[in-house]
């Protein structure tokens, strides 16, 4: 008899340890689990408010009346990461995208984008599609140009932002003209 309480007790020990090593590896499948959900949750927020950013700069376009200023307002580039007059157009008004969109979020009086590595481009096409060369100022010229001919435009706004190591980008365009 007593041999066999020996046995029992031994299976007792291994099922108890079996039980604890699933319960381990749920845990940790749940754990894992856990944090990608709030990995999803931020870049979700995160691209919700590049969205806001992206529709509001469209709607300031979509406002501007269709003269040779619009280029001028919104020039065709990128801006320059948050920074005013740090992006590679500066001194064009294509680091500018900040001031028109961005918050002052640390009270300081200037304007700035709230994700990390924040971009915002706007991008001019002609009637068949073709994106115009050259520096900032031929672009600028070119573009006005164009509206002065009365042609429609093909307006592409494009955000871009930094998260958890990888870039996201995002991408609205709409026709404009007189």
């Amino acid at each position: 008899m007593l041999t066999g309480r020996r046995k029992t007790q031994g299976i007792l020990l291994v099922e108890l340890l079996f039980a604890v090593g699933v319960l381990a590896v749920a845990g940790l499948w749940l754990f894992g689990a856990f944090t990608a959900s709030l990995q999803l949750t931020s870049t979700s927020q995160e691209a919700a408010v590049a969205i806001e950013d992206m529709k509001d700069m469209l709607e300031r376009i979509r406002s501007t009346a269709f003269n040779a200023n619009l280029p001028t307002t919104f020039p065709d580039g990128i801006n320059g990461n948050g920074v005013i007059g740090g992006g590679p157009d500066a001194g064009t008004g294509a680091d500018q995208y900040p001031t028109i969109v961005g918050v002052d979020t640390n009270g300081d009086g200037v304007r700035e984008f709230t994700l990390l590595n924040q971009q915002i481009a706007v991008t001019y096409r002609d009637q068949n599609g073709n994106t115009f060369a050259g520096t900032a100022a031929q672009k600028q010229t070119a573009i006005a140009a164009e509206i002065q001919a009365q042609r429609p435009l093909q307006i592409m706004v494009t955000v871009s932002w930094s998260s958890l190591g990888r870039t996201y980008t995002k991408t609205v365009s709409t026709i404009k003209s007189s």
